[in-house]
């Protein structure tokens, strides 16, 4: 009896992993088809076209403020092209790129929003960079 319910648990667990591995794939491919919609050409100096994207780092605490996380998203090189926004450490830098998001999309008037997770641009924790796509960009 003990015998049959650990082959049944190992039966279980195999289903639950084989899912897992689906699923992360299904993700993947997804990201991949959203990524070959900006990567049309080969990298030379420069690329063709690009996705935009928000940058979140870290900013420690100094004499007047506490840990905050500090988002910028640049379309351009003239002032009002720039956003930039400072949200408490707490909050984390999820809340951080959505505040820069909605406050550029309201100025361009778009739908932006997050098209996968958050990617590390050092390994520490300390920076990174979100994919950002109108609600009208077609996977």
């Amino acid at each position: 009896m003990l015998i049959r319910a650990l082959q049944l648990v190992r039966l279980l667990i195999n289903i639950f992993v084989t899912e897992l591995q689906l699923c992360c794939t299904k993700s993947l491919i997804e990201l991949l088809k959203f990524t070959q919609l900006f990567t049309t050409s080969t990298m030379t100096d420069s690329p063709k076209s690009c996705a935009p994207g928000a940058v979140v780092k870290y900013c420690g605490p100094t004499n007047c403020r506490g840990n905050r996380w500090i988002a910028t998203i640049k379309r351009g090189s003239k002032p009002q092209h720039q956003f930039r926004i400072s949200v408490p450490y707490e909050q984390g830098p999820d809340a951080a790129a959505a505040a820069v998001i909605s406050k550029a999309a309201k100025y361009f008037g778009t739908n932006w929003h997050f098209v996968a997770p958050a990617i590390s641009l050092d390994g520490s924790g300390c920076s990174y960079v979100y994919l950002i796509a109108s609600l009208s960009t077609s996977l």
